[in-house]
């Protein structure tokens, strides 16, 4: 690094190794090696004959050879030549040390600062930037928002902010794993990335959560940024040698009209995203409306969750009918919530709000062992007909299912055949090679599945020929709508479709008798409709099975 007294060509043609054993009688190797001084004088010197090799041969007379030490590694050497005898006094000796020490505490020093750079850089970066994605973050948008604001109030110009949800991203870091997780978050970032111009500017605000500023937007722009993302997300993402579908819902807000900073135009933003999610809308602009409805679902997930607890929830039967023998063949188990004091919640309100806040998984165990107890019960009683439960697409991504309805058919000694499972098509598409592996180990235990509301979802015919199901259920939508337009003839190619791929199939929605006489004469299989039984509570089921000409199973 620097030398003083000898050409410095001589200095840099040095070559010094410390653990050649040719190189032991080397001064600055032995220097090196023992991590002290060397000293050498007068007859020492005929111990280290390099000396006057590295030298050109010059006369030598001291040598004093002093490790620069950093943090106990050697990083260097201080070395003096003297062609005179004993120059090295020990006071000599003793500044030279604590000279040596002083540019070993120099080195420290200068490295020290420089690794303080870095950390101050990292800390800056991790400050306003996301780790995962490489996108800017939440307090990097907070300042976007404030520099918006602030702008607003003197130039009038109107910009907007879309908070994007991804749908049900819990379910990959649950199944697959958070590197999995990070790896999908990472090209969602990159497709975001790819759709943001130069008067737009995309943030990762937290977990499955990311956001776009579009300075000097109309409502109208909004709208159509929310729509552009909306299907660049809808393309599948490849993860592992599958397919994945991703779908998301996205709050909007308008800066300044939704809010004067950011404390509210944050929650604003999050209030019409869970609206979205609530109502499956792609999109929702913030109104002070939703405040209302969002502390209603607030408090009902409160009392959903104690009502799970406390074992509130009651299962209904809606029996199954044969359509060649006209009697049941089985019944659909559907849960029903009657809080204490209260009318009874819809079941599309409690369940679309189980589905969105996990709620769901516990519901589906508990709907799973009540089933398999009533047919328990009823076999006891010289009933045996079959009981189908609903399973959701957040169940298809549950590692513990399979195992948790093999323990309880064992514990219940179920018989093949008495317990079925039903989903839709929609739960099957959003993720067709999980779905395929989960209904494929239900198949195994020998249970029935049946794709429920059939016609409504987004299925092919490929996927369900490859799909290991027992029947299909025409959505009631069709049904109900047989006598009044063309499902007639939506009815009838479901059900030759049903035919031709040896499945069974189900009309359900069956409101009268005419539908009914319309199906048999279409050669459907099996029906359900409150034309033949209403959902109704297990002791309702006995009642019904003796008196209803669909009820009497001798």
């Amino acid at each position: 690094m620097a030398s003083f007294g000898v050409d410095v060509a001589l200095i840099r043609n040095i070559s010094i190794k410390v653990n050649d054993a040719r190189d032991r009688c080397s001064a600055v190797s032995a220097a090196i090696r023992n991590m002290k001084p060397l000293l050498i004088d007068n007859a020492d010197l005929k111990k280290y004959p390099k000396l006057k090799k590295l030298l050109n041969n010059r006369e030598i007379g001291s040598v004093y050879v002093l490790p620069i030490i950093v943090e106990n590694n050697v990083e260097g050497v201080f070395a003096l030549c003297s062609s005179k005898q004993s120059v090295f006094t020990s006071e000599a000796c003793a500044i030279l040390e604590e000279m040596t020490e002083d540019l070993a505490f120099g080195i420290q020093s200068l490295r020290i600062r420089h690794s303080h750079e870095e950390a101050q850089k990292t800390i800056r970066r991790l400050a306003f930037f996301d780790s995962v994605t490489k996108l800017p973050n939440h307090v990097k948008m907070e300042n976007v928002l404030n520099g918006a604001l602030s702008s607003s109030e003197s130039t009038h110009v109107q910009s907007a902010l879309l908070i994007i949800g991804i749908n049900r991203f819990r379910d990959i870091n649950t199944t697959l794993g958070f590197d999995a997780g990070n790896h999908v978050l990472s090209q969602i970032a990159a497709r975001l990335k790819k759709s943001v111009s130069n008067n737009e500017k995309l943030f990762r605000v937290r977990g499955d959560e990311f956001a776009v500023f579009i300075e000097g937007a109309t409502a109208e722009i909004a709208g159509e940024k929310a729509s552009e993302i909306q299907k660049m997300l809808a393309s599948q993402f490849n993860m592992e040698g599958f397919s994945l579908s991703m779908f998301a819902s996205i709050g909007i807000v308008l800066i300044p009209d939704h809010g004067e900073s950011v404390d509210k135009l944050l929650p604003h933003a999050d209030v019409a995203l869970q609206h979205a999610k609530q109502t499956g809308k792609p999109y929702e602009f913030y109104t002070p409306s939703l405040d209302s409805d969002t502390e209603y679902y607030l408090k009902l997930a409160s009392k959903l969750y104690r009502a799970i607890e406390c074992d509130q929830l009651e299962l209904y039967y809606q029996p199954k009918i044969s359509m060649v023998s006209g009697k049941v063949c089985g019944f659909e188990a559907l849960a029903r919530w009657f809080p204490p004091n209260e009318r009874m919640i819809p079941p599309d309100t409690f369940i679309g709000l189980a589905e969105k806040t996990g709620m769901i998984t516990p519901i589906s165990y508990w709907v799973i062992e009540s089933a398999l107890r009533q047919s328990c019960l009823w076999r006891q009683s010289n009933i045996n007909l079959p009981i189908a439960i609903n399973l959701s697409a957040r169940n298809l991504h549950d590692a513990r299912l399979l195992d948790y309805i093999k323990e309880r058919s064992v514990a219940w000694e179920l018989k093949a055949g008495m317990l079925e499972v039903e989903i839709t098509e929609n739960a099957i598409m959003e993720d067709r090679n999980v779905a395929f592996a989960i209904l494929s180990g239900i198949r195994d235990l020998g249970i029935p599945i049946y794709i429920d509301d059939f016609g409504s979802g987004q299925s092919s015919l490929q996927i369900l020929g490859e799909l290991p199901i027992s029947a299909l259920k025409i959505d009631k939508s069709f049904v109900i709508g047989m006598m009044e337009n063309n499902a007639n003839a939506i009815v009838r190619a479901a059900i030759n479709l049903a035919k031709e791929m040896g499945l069974g199939v189900v009309a359900e929605g069956i409101e009268n008798e005419m539908v009914w006489t319309q199906l048999m004469e279409l050669d459907c299989d099996y029906g359900q409709g409150y034309y033949m039984g209403k959902p109704m509570s297990a002791g309702e089921v006995v009642t019904w099975l003796g008196t209803s000409r669909f009820g009497n199973v001798s």
